[in-house]
């Protein structure tokens, strides 16, 4: 099969749906079926197919993600565990909210109450920073896709608090100042791409979440019209022949079949459609996501996929995927959820 093979979308639908109610534990979601160990980074994603599926039921995920936050505001990736959950929890409750005000405003009160806890939870992620306002990693490292992920965070945190009267000139500032410093400070001009920085401040080798400031809107205009031909445009870059690859294809250790050496990833793919989409590559962002669409219904939900074969890599009836690829069968690629 090729990547212009055409797909059926409803089977795809009725897969994915499966697999969400296989992982369904009630009042969380696991990330296979088989798997007994609670992911907050997977129910995360989980929560974005609950969304379309049983809005009770997203907001029920929401609220146990949350309930694992601690007094100093962090919330772990899994239970009792060491480090912190990704930014992009506020920008799912951000889509789950709104899905709420237009179908179900019964949800919005409990939701509205989450507010708050999100707030601390990026005024600790603030606290993590270099003079520069860029959040550090626990090896005090400057990563490119987490500091994008929390500047849209920001802007979908934002966006709920005016709903729900909660003040907003912290958040947004939060926003501002990050988004610069992204586009300041991680920009490299000699590669026309961003990228992230190791503790020793040299800068670290092309990873796919260096494409992030595009799905955040943290990119200048000059820096996106440089970023696309360089480095996603097909056969140059991360586009290989079944988009993206996590690492550029002309990358010393770029390997098509090995996870984040070069595999997709769907959670990539997800939010670059949008990226591609927001700086006016809409013809890039439909091929993305129908290539995202094809590459799950050739190889089956899973972890990730060879970017040459398209084959699968890793493991299979993987729930996350299951849920980016409902939100891209029900949502047009181009439609402006942000």
């Amino acid at each position: 099969m090729s990547p212009q093979s055409s797909i059926d979308e409803a089977r795809l639908e009725r897969q994915c749906i499966r697999l969400i109610q296989a992982v369904n534990r009630e009042s969380h979601s696991v990330t296979r079926p088989d798997d007994g160990i609670h992911c907050l980074c997977s129910s995360t994603v989980t929560t974005i197919a609950w969304m379309y599926m049983d809005l009770e039921r997203a907001v029920r995920e929401l609220k146990t993600i949350l309930s694992f936050q601690q007094a100093d505001a962090r919330i772990p990736p899994r239970p009792g565990a060491p480090g912190l959950i990704s930014p992009l929890i506020a920008s799912v409750f951000r889509m789950v909210y709104h899905g709420a005000r237009q179908r179900q405003r019964s949800l919005e009160s409990p939701l509205a109450g989450m507010v708050v806890r999100f707030d601390q939870f990026h005024m600790l992620l603030q606290e993590q920073h270099s003079k520069h306002n860029l959040h550090q990693s626990e090896d005090d490292g400057v990563d490119a896709g987490t500091n994008a992920l929390l500047v849209q965070a920001e802007s979908d945190l934002a966006d709920v608090a005016i709903h729900t009267g909660f003040p907003t000139q912290q958040i947004i500032a939060r926003r501002t100042h990050r988004a610069q410093a992204v586009a300041e400070q991680l920009w490299r001009p000699e590669l026309r791409c961003f990228s992230s920085k190791r503790a020793d401040r040299t800068w670290a080798p092309l990873q796919g979440h260096d494409l992030l400031p595009l799905w955040a809107g943290a990119a200048l205009r000059h820096q996106a019209r440089a970023l696309y031909p360089a480095q996603l445009r097909p056969g140059a870059g991360f586009w290989t022949a079944w988009p993206l690859a996590t690492r550029p294809c002309n990358a010393p250790d770029f390997d098509h079949a090995a996870a984040g050496q070069g595999a997709v990833d769907p959670l990539l793919n997800w939010l670059m459609v949008r990226g591609l989409q927001r700086y006016g590559f809409s013809d890039a962002a439909r091929a993305l996501a129908d290539a995202t669409l094809r590459l799950a219904s050739r190889g089956g939900l899973c972890q990730g996929y060879d970017a040459e074969s398209g084959e699968p890599v890793g493991a299979t009836d993987w729930a996350p995927t299951a849920a980016l690829v409902l939100d891209l069968l029900k949502t047009p690629y181009d439609f402006n959820r942000w």
